[in-house]
């Protein structure tokens, strides 16, 4: 595996525990 392939995957992987993060605070927030 190439150093590109784990920064790629490393982005990948870090942009989706982002999106997770922002639809479990929008989902929070409409709970109230």
């Amino acid at each position: 595996m190439s150093v590109y392939q784990v920064l790629t995957l490393a982005i990948s992987f870090a942009a989706l525990v982002l999106s997770i993060l922002k639809f479990a605070k929008d989902f929070r927030e409409k709970q109230k």
